[in-house]
């Protein structure tokens, strides 16, 4: 297992508390903001889209699993419209959803 550690990515969308400017995007307060091994990579104004974009900057032509656990702020509809849009990148991936009830981080994200 940890052999197998160094291949994950993890990823987590959580919203601005204010207007910031950071890793080269100007970020309004209330925007979602997807955070990929640490750095911001996308920033949208829902949560859903800020989550399949940073999915699909996260992928790799070794990409075979995705976990994602819905929190604070999502809900299992959301969660499955997530997982949609990733089967949209590709569909050839292995995507499964679960409930983590974390706070802060409506979506984490695993891509391994």
């Amino acid at each position: 297992m940890e052999d197998n550690l160094s291949t994950v990515k993890s990823g987590q969308v959580t919203h601005a508390i204010r207007d910031t400017n950071i890793d080269g995007f100007e970020i309004k307060k209330g925007q979602y903001m997807g955070i990929a091994d640490g750095k911001i990579v996308v920033v949208e104004d829902k949560a859903v889209p800020a989550a399949i974009s940073m999915v699909g900057k996260m992928l790799d032509e070794d990409s075979e699993a995705i976990t994602i656990i819905w929190g604070d702020g999502a809900n299992e509809k959301l969660a499955d419209q997530v997982q949609a849009g990733i089967l949209k990148l590709d569909d050839e991936l292995e995507v499964e959803v679960h409930e983590g009830d974390q706070p802060v981080y409506p979506f984490l994200i695993s891509v391994e």
